[in-house]
């Protein structure tokens, strides 16, 4: 998949929940035969009155809205008083500590995030929300890296863990993101790999196992790449077939490939991500706090933003961008507007053809489509 491709691909990816939606999982109410609930037009819910905050004018100041439209400054109004302040100490809503200039540190970063989430469109309940899922602490969690693969400076302020599938177009159109982020700010990020095999997808689970044969031998991030540029080439002769081409002791890697324990691994690591909320792929943690993708619009320059805060507040100085860093960001800026010059399908046809391409990944059913994956 060229560089084109995967950059629109992702662009579907964050709108759709990439593999697994899964909002496809059925539920309690649809297998179990229970009473049905009582319609909508039974009992209509009263109209939610939203007021404005007496700090909202006050708060607007402290941010730049040059970008906003006037019905949109009114709009971050209004979300300044519902959405609260990012730090424990500081129990008021985000508006009026920004107004007041409380001692948070995170108030300012969090009204200008609320702020480009108005720009961006976000109704208002998910951009609020947006907001607790990046800043409150309680949204952190404590990630084991175990044995997973891993890239960057092993003391770099950021951690970026993904859980991704061999066999996920999201997961392909990932690589270039991650590549730019870690050219972006050299030496300061440092990304994990955790596997993970979808049920839709019959080859993720062996291609797993080529990737991790390969770890044993220290060629790990060239055979993810040779997976992901092929990903409609995986059945098991395309696999030994890469692993000659990335140069592995190919009698080793065979006796690799069908270990058991190496076969657990990817057992483990889909466990593992079940446990931590991982509902699809591919899902991102930052510094163990989960990335609601599908909210960060534009994807990239928010996802930078994240990564370039978690390094300031580790008392870092962000490091300045690599020439690779510009030129490749040049070019798939360059091609993901010309992709963006065809007109998208509709945003129906799109969640509906993300579901039916990749079933919904009910942790149980990920972990038997390893388990299921026998060798040949």
């Amino acid at each position: 998949m060229n560089s084109k491709s995967l950059f629109f691909t992702l662009a579907v990816a964050v709108a759709t929940f990439g593999c697994g939606d899964p909002k496809g999982k059925a539920t309690a109410d649809s297998v179990a035969g229970s009473k049905p609930k009582a319609s909508a037009s039974a009992a209509p819910s009263a109209a939610v009155v939203r007021k404005l905050s007496p700090f909202a004018e006050a708060a607007l100041k402290e941010l730049d809205t040059t970008k906003l439209n006037d019905r949109e400054k009114e709009e971050l109004k209004l979300q300044l008083g519902e959405a609260m302040s990012p730090c424990p100490n500081v129990p008021v809503p985000l508006g009026q500590c920004l107004a007041e200039k409380r001692d948070c540190k995170l108030c300012a970063p969090a009204g200008a995030m609320l702020t480009r989430a108005v720009r961006g469109g976000l109704p208002s309940t998910e951009a609020v929300s947006l907001v607790g899922q990046r800043f409150d602490a309680k949204n952190v969690k404590e990630l084991t890296l175990g044995n997973a693969p891993t890239k960057g400076p092993a003391d770099a302020p950021v951690t970026i863990v993904e859980w991704a599938d061999f066999e996920c177009p999201f997961c392909a159109a990932m690589v270039p993101v991650i590549d730019l982020i870690t050219e972006r700010f050299p030496g300061q990020v440092r990304v994990a790999y955790k596997t993970y095999a979808l049920p839709g997808h019959p080859h993720a689970p062996e291609a797993a196992y080529a990737a991790l044969a390969a770890y044993r031998q220290g060629k790990f991030w060239e055979m993810q790449r040779m997976l992901f540029d092929n990903q409609k080439a995986l059945e098991k002769k395309d696999l030994f077939k890469y692993a000659r081409e990335v140069d592995v002791d190919f009698t080793q890697f065979k006796k690799d490939f069908d270990d058991a324990e190496l076969r657990q691994s990817l057992k483990d690591d889909i466990t593992y991500g079940d446990s931590v909320g991982v509902e699809g792929t591919p899902t991102l943690f930052i510094n163990g706090r989960l990335v609601p993708m599908e909210k960060l619009a534009p994807f990239y320059e928010e996802f930078e933003e994240w990564v370039k805060l978690e390094i300031v507040l580790a008392g870092k100085t962000p490091a300045e961008g690599t020439e690779k860093y510009h030129s490749m960001k040049k070019m798939l800026m360059a091609a993901a507007e010309e992709e963006g010059k065809t007109p998208p399908p509709d945003a129906s046809a799109s969640a509906s053809a993300g579901a039916s391409a990749a079933p919904s990944a009910a942790p149980s059913s990920a972990a038997s489509a390893a388990a299921s994956a026998s060798p040949k």
